[in-house]
């Protein structure tokens, strides 16, 4: 199991900082998701040796990753939008952020599970990859705080110039989820046999 969350972790930690350099170099975002999705999936694949699912693995994570980042903000977004006692309540918040990037995995991990694994996965994925979400929500959440706007290490954006670091923590949340539910998933297996 903890080999799978190793080469989940460095799969899209690799794919994460070639998206990064894409926002730094190009500003954009939807690229830089289709790329880091795309190969943290497909380093995937060939990490855990699922070489026969690569293609369908990298066409699926090229797309996710956007999607899901879509329907995340959307959701959350939209929520506020629609509820405005909502949005006046969580306002200054990390609820939002954290809810934001569970659901970015929780997508990502229903679309990657069943590519993998077909439909009896999708639950597992789900919620593992959802709940790894939560930490790493958190995480950008105090980035935000600690780095962007008057936050006290502000000035530590000096050394990292324009690198989206919010941006990486997004594909490790991914990376690791990912990791973490397959280890699960071939656990669970390996125990019926």
């Amino acid at each position: 199991m903890m080999k799978s969350i190793i080469y989940g972790k460095l799969a899209f930690l690799i794919s994460g900082i070639l998206g990064g350099i894409l926002i730094l170099y190009e500003s954009n975002y939807l690229l830089a998701m289709v790329v880091t999705g795309a190969i943290g999936c497909a380093l995937l694949s060939v990490f855990l040796k699922f070489t026969d699912k690569m293609l369908v693995m990298t066409m699926v994570g090229g797309a996710a990753m956007p999607l899901g980042l879509m329907l995340s903000f959307g959701i959350v977004e939209g929520s506020g939008a629609i509820f405005p006692w909502l949005a006046k309540l969580l306002d200054h918040t990390w609820i939002p952020d954290i809810l934001a990037i569970v659901l970015l995995c929780f997508f990502f991990g229903i679309a990657i599970g069943t590519v993998i694994y077909g439909k009896k996965a999708v639950l597992r994925f789900a919620v593992i990859t959802a709940l790894v979400g939560i930490p790493f929500g958190t995480l950008i959440a105090v980035l935000n705080l600690l780095f962007y706007g008057d936050g006290p290490y502000s000035d530590g954006l000096k050394y990292v110039g324009s690198f989206d670091i919010n941006f990486l923590a997004m594909a490790l949340a991914i990376g690791v989820g990912l990791g973490l539910s397959i280890g699960v998933t071939n656990s669970k297996i390996e125990t019926k046999l």
